[in-house]
């Protein structure tokens, strides 16, 4: 969150999705790509323990990497920005261990 880091989140959603380099934000590509890292190393996880696995975050990294998840690579490609609620949990099926 760059020069953010740390201070209290303004109340509006674009906040955590801002492109805003400037401030010392991660990139939105960068952010991409190191959610499809982390959703390769899920899977990897996955295979290894043959059943299911938890993965916990926050409401930025756990948007782009459902957004990742689903195929998305651009953040233009993304369905319309939302926060994930507090404990709110999305499941989702990699295909890694399915018949």
């Amino acid at each position: 969150m760059g020069e953010l880091e740390g201070h209290p989140k303004r109340h509006e959603t674009a906040f955590f999705f801002e492109n805003n380099t400037a401030l010392g934000f991660e990139s939105q590509a960068a952010l991409i790509e190191r959610m499809s890292r982390a959703l390769q190393r899920v899977k990897e996880i996955a295979a290894k323990t043959a059943g299911t696995t938890v993965v916990v975050g926050h409401a930025t990294s756990g948007f782009y990497l459902l957004q990742v998840a689903k195929g998305h690579t651009k953040f233009e490609d993304f369905e319309p920005v939302n926060e994930m609620n507090n404990a709110e949990f999305v499941e989702i099926e990699t295909g890694e261990n399915s018949d």
